[in-house]
């Protein structure tokens, strides 16, 4: 059983969001990596604070287990877990990454969503998206309301892009 999450399923119908406790996959970490080392304290911090930071080496394992111990932690169910990666090629590999190091299908419990190609469903517990497409949610006609019942939580893994930012004009 997942650690107790604050209730925030916003109205949301009770029996969508059981379905989606039921769908919750097998969850497994690689003793190897440093990030699967520290899950218990990363997982009591995303229960204690709105926003936790989470800094590592690269290969540390951010990218796809962070996802993981927040789908543990009982994240998910009454939105999705928002991921966001620089590049579609980028959020595409790590969607299916994490499909696979779940054991489910890419597109149900794990899917993501770029520029001219959306693999996300009424079951998708992890959408993983370019900056871009949460740019455009955030933007949307409906986006705050919409937003707070679709992703429960946002990972941004901050990479040095400073050349990036600097030529797309923006700020973090």
């Amino acid at each position: 059983m997942p650690p107790s999450r604050p209730d925030r399923s916003r109205g949301a119908d009770p029996a969508l969001i059981e379905a989606r406790r039921a769908r919750l996959p097998a969850i497994t970490f690689p003793d190897d990596l440093p990030v699967s080392a520290c899950r218990d304290e990363i997982t009591q911090a995303l229960l204690d604070h709105q926003v936790i930071v989470v800094a590592g080496e690269t290969g540390s394992g951010k990218t796809t287990q962070l996802p993981k111990i927040c789908l543990a932690a009982g994240c998910g169910v009454n939105g999705m877990i928002g991921h966001t990666q620089p590049r579609r090629l980028a959020a595409t590999s790590v969607a299916q990454r994490i499909a696979d190091e779940t054991g489910t299908e890419l597109g149900d419990a794990v899917g993501y969503c770029v520029r001219f190609s959306d693999r996300v469903s009424p079951s998708t517990l992890v959408k993983v998206m370019t900056d871009g497409i949460l740019l455009r949610e955030i933007a949307s006609q409906d986006g705050p309301a919409r937003l707070q019942l679709l992703l429960d939580a946002v990972f941004t893994v901050l990479r040095v892009r400073q050349r990036r930012l600097v030529h797309r004009g923006v700020a973090y």
